[in-house]
């Protein structure tokens, strides 16, 4: 399952600057959640400049996650202006 999450812009900007070691306490404080639950944060729109696209992160999820637990932890990060599970793709 995968989650999609906008982060605030200060937070956005923390991610961008370096992913690896930014010193954002919001935004470690999320690295840290995704971690500990096994899940994976990628940037949904990787190299835009566009700064509206560059705040939406993808979160991927095994199946053994609870999606609805998790993103109730990642709403409650003062880094994540918004987040909701995707549903599955499906044909129209």
């Amino acid at each position: 399952m995968q989650l999609t999450i906008q982060l605030t812009h200060g937070a956005t900007q923390a991610m961008l600057r370096n992913q690896d070691a930014t010193p954002d306490p919001d935004v470690q404080s999320l690295k840290r959640l995704v971690h500990e639950a096994g899940l994976v944060l990628r940037p949904m729109h990787p190299g835009v400049a566009d700064p509206e696209l560059q705040a939406y992160f993808i979160v991927d999820a095994p199946e053994t996650v609870d999606t609805q637990v998790a993103v109730e932890r990642i709403r409650a990060c003062p880094a994540v202006q918004a987040a909701y599970v995707k549903p599955p793709d499906a044909l129209p």
